[in-house]
């Protein structure tokens, strides 16, 4: 029996005590009548024993819910729903013993019209309006797919079955294993896709619909595929060609192997955003990804080509390494930015994707940060209410900013190896920004965690002034700092940062001075 409250409730981050390992999931969606039924097996890890377990849900009906226990026994739950919250709580008459256990749901739901969660996306062929079943669940919409532990710190394997129209194209994460006659119905098939490794809710989905694809390889074997409308195959050869330059690029940079043995991107008719990262299969606004070779401007390539980079630096930086909690939120979005440029500088150099850094992105980051309304970079995150609050130029552009100027400043040696040192330390697992900045600091023996905290925990930057001033024969410089403020106004604060700076002389100019203004 499922019962629902609407109480209000305080936000609270979902105990510890019952954590997810592996999650066996089977959908079937109806592109008719618009709903979907769904059931999912989950091990769990008992840590602490209790007789309650709560996960996230949110407009879904659990009709069955069991566990079975290590021992053998079979318990029935009783599911409360907390709209508010967005979580169910499964009560049990009885304590579950510490150790693995499996728990059985069966529910069903809404492919809604919000494109969000699992969702219906409108398309039309020879004039016939027809539907596709997508994902999007950044930050928190798998909970409207199926129930979960739907926050990011919670990563473990999953594997997705559909049921789908044999005349439909079904795509997840990982490749599909097998494909069979549904037992009751021959106009279905079943599809079974492999087991992905560990990773977050956020990044899982799934795709049901038409498309037409191509596809490549990566020099390390890596099946690179464009899905796009029906006959409309050629306008995705131009996001083919730079995914796979793109990911052997990132491949030999950071010394760390793209992990999955495929990277689908496809272009969604309907869709909200620009781009999603989620790994292996990465959705897309059609107009993000599809390049028309006669038609589409040199701008607007330049553009898809930033968009394809990013979410596919996001492979790396949010996908193997992921933040712990939203607050981090910057240190994916900052980084996937800043690679972007980093690789279209040197996978499409006729782009100029560096000098265009300063008005993409120093521009956007100034006009906001200036404001006494700005926010720090790391900005404490309560609720998932909040979450898209943050998603603004201070998470990607200034962000990405930020990295550019560490990279300058400890070199791009110390960078690469302060990179691989901190994907292979945290792969799979979640991080947190000082992680960054000590690997970073460890590869170049440079203050950098001291330096970056006052750029990320505080909003705004500094006006920095510079005099000369002649000292007997010498000549000094003398530098000063205050936060600089649109409105003319002074900072009541006293706010600093410690400021990297590099001078050079016009007598030795390949003689650069490095040192730390604070």
């Amino acid at each position: 029996m499922t019962e629902f409250l609407k109480e209000k409730t305080v936000f609270q981050r979902l105990p510890e005590n019952v954590i997810p390992v592996h999650y066996e999931i089977m959908l079937e969606p109806n592109l008719e009548d618009f709903n979907f039924a769904g059931e999912t097996n989950i091990t769990i890890k008992v840590v602490e024993s209790t007789s309650k377990i709560i996960l996230n849900s949110l407009d879904l009906l659990i009709d069955e819910a069991k566990l079975e226990v290590e021992d053998g026994r079979v318990l029935i739950g009783n599911t409360t729903m907390y709209n508010e919250s967005e979580t169910a709580a499964i009560v049990f008459d009885t304590l579950i013993p510490k150790g693995n256990s499996i728990l059985r749901l069966k529910f069903t739901g809404t492919l809604n019209s919000r494109l969000n969660g699992f969702y219906r996306a409108k398309y039309t062929i020879e004039g016939e309006v027809r539907h596709a079943a997508c994902t999007q669940f950044e930050p928190t919409g798998a909970r409207r797919c199926f129930p979960c532990w739907d926050e990011p710190n919670f990563k473990a394997t999953f594997q997705f079955v559909l049921v789908v129209p044999k005349d439909k194209v079904a795509l997840n994460n990982m490749p599909e294993v097998s494909s069979i006659e549904h037992p009751t119905n021959s106009s279905l098939r079943v599809v079974k896709f492999d087991t992905t490794p560990m990773m977050s809710t956020y990044i899982t989905a799934v795709y049901v619909g038409e498309a037409d694809f191509i596809e490549s390889k990566t020099n390390s074997g890596v099946v690179v595929r464009v899905f796009t409308p029906k006959g409309e195959a050629e306008t995705g050869r131009f996001s083919l060609d730079l995914a796979v330059k793109t990911l052997e690029f990132f491949d030999d940079y950071f010394k760390v192997p793209y992990p999955l043995p495929k990277a689908d991107m496809i272009a969604i008719s309907e869709y909200y955003g620009g781009a999603m990262e989620n790994w292996g299969l990465v959705t897309f606004r059609e107009t993000a990804l599809l390049v028309d070779p006669v038609k589409t401007s040199v701008a607007r390539k330049k553009r898809v080509a930033s968009t394809v980079m990013h979410e596919l630096a996001h492979m790396w930086f949010g996908n193997l390494v992921t933040m712990e909690w939203w607050t981090d939120l910057w240190l994916k979005e900052g980084f996937a930015t800043f690679c972007s440029y980093l690789s279209g500088d040197k996978l499409l150099p006729s782009y100029e994707f560096i000098n265009s850094m300063f008005s993409d992105c120093y521009g956007s980051a100034f006009h906001l940060d200036c404001l006494r309304s700005s926010h720090p970079i790391e900005v404490p995150v309560s609720s998932p209410n909040e979450i898209d609050e943050i998603f603004d130029e201070i998470s990607y552009s200034k962000g990405s900013v930020l990295i550019n100027m560490i990279h300058n400043f400890i070199g791009d040696e110390f960078f690469r190896n302060g990179m691989n040192m901190y994907l292979r330390k945290f792969a799979y697992k979640n991080s947190k920004t000082e992680d960054l900045w000590e690997a970073l600091g460890e590869a170049s023996s440079l203050p950098v965690k001291s330096v970056m905290s006052t750029w990320t925990r505080q909003m705004g930057f500094p006006l920095i002034s510079v005099s000369i001033k002649q000292v007997g024969g010498v000549q000094k410089l003398e530098f000063s700092q205050e936060r600089f403020i649109a409105d003319g106004s002074k900072d009541e604060n006293g706010l600093r940062w410690m400021v990297p700076i590099t001078a050079v002389s016009e007598k030795k100019s390949d003689c650069a001075i490095r040192y730390i203004f604070a």
